[in-house]
């Protein structure tokens, strides 16, 4: 509600109710956008789309008798987007009580999804979340309690149930997930941006598995020294395994099972394709695509701390193997002095394959490969440029590289002589890594101690999607750890922030608007920490004029925000009404822009509106269609479509108590107002009495 008052000023009172129950709180000050209008006396405010944009402007009466006109220079601010799903940790899981390893019959289980945006619940009966055929029924209360932006979910475990960490993931957000009459404050309903919802707790968990029945290594015993790591060796899509035993040899375990069930068997003399390698005392296999070819090469490290490369010369189902010496040995030269355990992955995130190896003293020694996917070349980074330095886990490290926090770099995890494992997160990025010690809670291998000389490696062993643990012992034996819970999936899309989601520079001081040289900018926050790769060609496009991304703008402005730049022109012209976009798909451009999960931006709305509300006065013949009208005292505006030609005409209450009538004979964005009389005028005879109220 906007209220004119005798001092000449406007009063803002905001409607902080509903549409039905509405309670107005007075505005002041910035939060007032007609702070600063005063019209001199006896302010009689009216609001209409005077220039057509599409947004509300101002014309005040004044006590001399002329109309006041402030065009809104923007359009008024549009929540177009939907709430969705938080980028991470959006849903959540209530710990499995205190002295159990599972729920049980009559145990309740709290599922939270928090969203993006406040919301409200009105009527929401049948809304739920269906896990395994299951009705997760929506808690009302609980949801209030939790926060504004949260959704509480419950199920009352039932006898006879069983609901695995895999059920713990919707392939069909829009069948499984009902949310009935529960919007944002416009009311926009959720949406989910993803075709699959992973529903992940905070914290990973790895559980040992003992007995045939759980553990599919159990019964295996390479003697001493066991250094495992499994591969799709046979090509038929599931994972095989490769232990490194003391003496040399190389075990091989075919997986006659599957993906998910995995059942592996000994396979020995011509049915071993390591069968006749002699990998040295103490081998620690690892096996990657080394020269490019599609297949799976060969790395073992050794005690005497140089590393052997056996090139695959056969296929992907049928491998064979090759030793390589020298020059066509690309490890050739590298030695950790005792004890190699190698392991490649992309460090620099440049597409190729690094390799880190430990040693018997405990660090990790980094070699970058400064060659090609197909023809690597190794060279050794030292101090600074070894990402790795300053790490030292006391003697025989073993490390392996994944995504453990599902950030989408690489963590680190290192096992070591006293049979515990250490854990590295990635606190940096896929190119330019850094590793942070985490200990206690925050090392999800907290707690696991194999004996002596942990060698870990992690797969998804039982085809849940997530990273499982496998261990070699001194004893030649492996332990089976499973991942509890999936690992933490981000599906969810960046999307535009929900308020203030665009914002345009300031016209520089003292002009009235952008000339010719000025740099206009457009900056866009986004709901997540944003990637940006190779950003060539991302703009937006306003008025058919390209706004270029500004990578290094966007940098610097903060990890969420892009940032785009145009130069104006000689003869340029971009109105309010085009900071408008009716085709995002069209007019937005955004090149090898993802978050750090990979998912690219998505807009859920079919226009955006680049939104600041602000009134600026507007005076002059040129610029206040207004300007001259003067009905003696006590003016008093309002606008309408008098004549029904689909432009507003204006009619003006006085002191006398008279109505004027002036035709608009312009058009809806260049409004002119010509005064009509006698007969012209409609409202002529009318007489409301001394200072009429507004008509």
């Amino acid at each position: 509600m906007v209220v004119g008052e005798s001092a000449g000023t406007l009063k803002y009172y905001q409607n902080t109710g509903t549409t039905s129950n509405p309670t107005y709180e007075a505005k002041t000050g910035d939060d007032n956008p007609f702070n600063g209008i005063d019209a001199g006396y006896s302010a009689k405010p009216t609001l209409a789309d005077i220039d057509g944009d599409g947004d509300l402007d101002l014309v005040v009466g004044k006590y001399d008798g002329t109309l006041k006109y402030y065009y809104n220079q923007q359009p008024s601010s549009v929540d177009g987007q939907a709430q969705t799903p938080t980028a991470t940790n959006s849903w959540t899981l209530s710990d499995i009580p205190a002295g159990q390893s599972a729920f049980k019959a009559g145990d309740v289980i709290s599922l939270t999804l928090t969203m993006s945006e406040t919301l409200k619940l009105n009527n929401t009966t049948g809304s739920k979340v269906v896990i395994a055929g299951k009705d997760f029924v929506l808690d009302k209360t609980a949801s209030t309690t939790a926060g504004d932006k949260k959704l509480v979910f419950k199920y009352s475990v039932q006898a006879g149930d069983s609901i695995a960490a895999t059920d713990f993931d919707i392939d069909n957000p829009t069948s499984d997930i009902t949310l009935n009459n529960i919007t944002d404050v416009a009311g926009n309903a959720p949406v989910f941006t993803a075709d699959r919802v992973v529903l992940t707790t905070t914290k990973l968990e790895y559980i040992e598995k003992t007995g045939s029945g759980n553990n599919p290594f159990e019964g295996i015993d390479v003697g001493n020294a066991s250094a495992p790591t499994l591969a799709d060796i046979d090509g038929d899509g599931d994972l095989d395994l490769v232990v490194g035993e003391e003496n040399h040899t190389l075990k091989y375990y075919q997986n006659t099972g599957t993906t998910s069930n995995p059942a592996y068997e000994a396979k020995t003399g011509g049915s071993n394709p390591f069968n006749g390698i002699n990998a040295g005392f103490f081998p620690k296999p690892t096996l990657a695509d080394i020269d490019g070819d599609g297949d799976l090469d060969l790395v073992v490290g050794e005690n005497d701390g140089t590393l052997k490369y056996y090139q695959n010369t056969g296929t992907t189902s049928n491998p064979a193997y090759e030793a390589k010496t020298g020059d066509s040995n690309p490890f050739d030269g590298i030695d950790v002095r005792d004890f190699s355990s190698p392991s490649l992955a992309d460090i620099d995130g440049d597409g190729d394959l690094d390799l880190v190896v430990g040693e018997f003293y405990g660090t990790l020694k980094y070699y970058q490969n400064t060659g090609t996917t197909s023809n690597p070349a190794y060279e050794v980074k030292t101090g600074d440029s070894n990402p790795f330095n300053g790490i030292d886990v006391g003697y025989y490290s073993t490390p392996t590289l994944a995504d453990i926090d599902g950030d989408g770099d690489l963590d680190l995890v290192v096992g070591e002589s006293a049979g515990t494992l250490k854990y590295y997160q990635n606190t940096g990025t896929t190119s330019n890594p850094a590793y942070e010690a985490k200990t206690g809670d925050d090392n999800p291998f907290n707690g696991i101690d194999v004996g002596y000389s942990a060698k870990p490696t992690l797969a998804d062993i039982d085809g849940d999607g997530d990273l499982d643990l496998v261990v070699g012992k001194y004893d030649g034996t492996l332990k089976y750890y499973y991942n509890q819970q999936p690992s933490s999936v981000d599906g969810q899309a960046p999307t535009p922030t929900a308020t203030n989601s665009w914002t345009l520079s300031n016209i520089p001081a003292g002009q009235s608007a952008f000339k010719t040289g000025d740099v206009i900018s457009l900056t866009l926050t986004m709901s997540e920490t944003l990637k940006l790769n190779n950003t060539t060609g991302s703009k937006v496009v306003i008025a058919g004029k390209d706004f270029v991304l500004d990578k290094t703008a966007s940098t610097t402005a903060g990890d969420k925000k892009l940032v785009f730049k145009y130069s104006v022109q000689a003869g340029d012209s971009i109105a309010a009404t085009d900071f408008d976009i009716d085709n995002p798909t069209s007019d937005i451009t955004l090149n090898n822009i993802t978050d750090v999960a990979g998912n690219a931006p998505v807009f859920t709305a079919d226009r955006v509106v680049l939104a600041k509300v602000e009134y600026i006065e507007k005076i002059g013949s040129g610029n206040n269609p207004f300007n001259g009208i003067d009905v003696g005292g006590y003016s008093t505006p309002i606008l309408a479509d008098i004549d029904g030609d689909g432009d507003l005409d204006l009619v003006v209450g006085e002191g006398n108590g008279t109505l004027k009538y002036y035709q608009n004979t312009g058009t809806t964005s260049s409004p002119a107002y010509e005064a009509k009389t006698g007969g012209s005028n409609p409202f002529n005879g009318i007489n409301a009495g001394f200072s009429p109220n507004q008509p």
